[in-house]
């Protein structure tokens, strides 16, 4: 059984890369919101375990593609596709590692760019899932940043809700009026009729 969790996650990650150039639309689970709205934290949720990085200003700045696999072991541990040959059990590890290798992605700039990390998480305890975590999108641009980080982050998130085979899933505090989620207005953008937004 190992054996064919293994085979499918690297067909998935393969495809995964195929989605990047447009050729495959397969389905997948994408959380957006504004920034700090609780995206992570929705996520962590999901998976069971705290592993995303935190802190102040914009900390997700590429894409993190997480494919869940659901495995008959009690194990909970995780894999990187650019980190060959390891296997991560301590979760603060792998929120080091998203970390490391978002500052390599985004490069000294430090700017929003579409270069996903992919990760797999195996569980006995996660549903068979394709999750995408994206930078929280922004109302103006900030002093912390750089100039035209908003209009990086909306193409991002565009680029990811627009296939027909993806779930939006919107993320809004609940002090603040969704009118004032700018995830609403993206997800009524590319899914008028809201018929795949949760």
């Amino acid at each position: 059984m190992s054996s064919l969790v293994k085979e499918h996650s690297e067909i998935t990650r393969a495809i995964n890369k195929c989605i990047l150039n447009k050729a495959i639309d397969i389905p997948r689970v994408v959380i957006i919101g504004n920034q700090s709205s609780g995206k992570s934290s929705a996520i962590e949720f999901i998976v069971g375990v705290d592993f995303l990085p935190r802190g102040t200003g914009m900390v997700t700045k590429v894409p993190l593609e997480i494919l869940l696999i659901n495995t008959e072991e009690e194990r909970l541990y995780a894999e990187f596709e650019h980190v060959k040959n390891k296997q991560y059990d301590d979760f603060n590890e792998v929120r080091q590692e998203i970390e490391t290798q978002t500052g390599k992605l985004c490069g000294v700039e430090g700017k929003v760019v579409n270069r996903p990390i992919f990760l797999t998480i195996y569980s006995s305890e996660v549903p068979n899932l394709s999750l995408v975590d994206l930078p929280g999108l922004v109302n103006v641009n900030t002093d912390i940043t750089y100039e035209g980080i908003k209009e990086d982050i909306e193409n991002l998130v565009t680029h990811y809700v627009t296939p027909q085979n993806t779930i939006i899933v919107v993320v809004s505090e609940a002090i603040n009026d969704t009118a004032n989620c700018k995830g609403f207005g993206k997800a009524k953008e590319v899914d008028p009729d809201m018929k795949r937004t949760l």
